[in-house]
C-alpha cells in the first residue's frame, strides 16, 4: 500500500489541473458562443441593409427605364 500512496498527491494535482483546464475551456467556449451570436446579429443587419439598398437601386433603375421610354 505504501507504494500506491506516493501517487495520490500526484493524482490529486493532476485532477486539479484538469479541473482548472476544463474551467478555462468552458469559459472560452462561452465567450466564443457570445462572439458568434454577436457576429450573426451583425451579419443579419448587414444583409437587411444590402437588401434595402438593392431594392432602392432597383426602384431607381425602374424609374429611369420608364423615363427613357
Amino acid at each position: 500500500m505504501e507504494s500506491n500512496t506516493k501517487y495520490f498527491p500526484q493524482t490529486r494535482a493532476a485532477l486539479q489541473s484538469l479541473k482548472e483546464t476544463a474551467a478555462l475551456l468552458d469559459e472560452a467556449a462561452d465567450k466564443n458562443v457570445s462572439k458568434n451570436t454577436e457576429l450573426n446579429e451583425k451579419l443579419t443587419t448587414l444583409r437587411q441593409q444590402i437588401n434595402e439598398k438593392v431594392s432602392r437601386i432597383d426602384s431607381v433603375i425602374e424609374t429611369l427605364s420608364k423615363a427613357v421610354k
